[in-house]
């Protein structure tokens, strides 16, 4: 017996136009009410991945702020230190797998206390300043 049959509603809701969010590129994913799009997007919850060694993605991420990092290299670490610099709690967490990557089509994701996506983007983001302001309230 299936007892979730609105995924979407359950698990898809996204703060659409918030303003402690970073507004992405392009057109967001279609919202439905049976399933939940497997990638992240700026207001909605971070989509649940398995880790190599077992681990869930959400079992990594921080009380604050959450880097999660695409690739092998230190593409995030100009906003680990604006982060540092400010003080605010920021947890780092690798996730590098490209099937992962493929799907997700970003570099980095700046995940919230929450666990909604705060801004998704690439390593050649220069704004973080700018960035890190909106994400929290400033």
């Amino acid at each position: 017996m299936v007892q979730l049959d609105n995924l979407g509603v359950h698990f898809g809701h996204r703060y659409s136009g918030s303003p402690v969010v970073w507004p992405a590129d392009g057109t967001a994913p279609a919202w439905s009410w049976d399933r939940v799009d497997d990638r992240p997007w700026p207001g909605g919850r971070l989509p649940s991945i398995r880790l190599p060694g077992g681990d869930r993605l959400f079992d990594r991420l921080g009380p604050g702020f959450t880097l999660v990092g695409l690739t092998d290299s230190a593409a995030g670490d100009s906003l680990v230190a604006e982060a540092e610099r400010r003080r605010m709690p920021l947890t780092c967490v690798p996730c590098d797998i490209p099937a992962v990557r493929a799907a997700w089509g970003c570099d980095l994701v700046l995940v919230r206390p929450d666990q909604h996506v705060a801004w998704q983007g690439g390593t050649a983001e220069r704004r973080w300043s700018t960035i890190l302001d909106r994400v929290c309230g400033r």
